[in-house]
C-alpha cells in the first residue's frame, strides 16, 4: 500500500511527464493547477533527483524535455490574479530555480 509522501510522488511524475511532452498547456492548466495544489498541500517536498530522474526516462530528446518543461513551469508561475497559483507558487519558484 502506497503512502500518501508516494501517491504525491506518482502524481508529480505524472504532470512532470505532461509538462515534458505538451508544449500547449492552456487547456490543461486549470487541472494541473488543481493537481499541484493537492500535490503540495501540507509539508510535501519535491525531490530534485526524481525529477531529474524523470525528465531523463522521459523522452530520448531529453534537450528538448527539458526546454518544454521549464517554459511550461515558466508559463505556470506567470499566471497573475489566481488565489490557487498564489498558494503554490513559492514551490513553482523552487522547481523553476532548480530547472535553470
Amino acid at each position: 500500500m502506497e503512502t500518501k509522501e508516494e501517491d504525491k510522488d506518482k502524481k508529480l511524475e505524472e504532470i512532470i511527464v505532461s509538462l515534458c511532452e505538451k508544449g500547449d498547456l492552456s487547456s490543461q492548466t486549470d487541472q494541473i493547477i488543481k493537481d499541484l495544489k493537492e500535490i503540495y498541500e501540507g509539508e510535501y517536498r519535491h525531490k530534485y533527483s526524481k525529477i531529474t530522474t524523470i525528465i531523463l526516462n522521459s523522452t530520448r530528446d531529453r534537450e528538448q524535455a527539458f526546454m518544454t518543461l521549464t517554459q511550461n513551469i515558466r508559463t505556470l508561475k506567470e499566471i497573475q490574479d489566481d488565489k490557487e497559483v498564489e498558494s503554490i507558487k513559492p514551490k513553482l519558484e523552487k522547481l523553476y530555480d532548480r530547472m535553470n
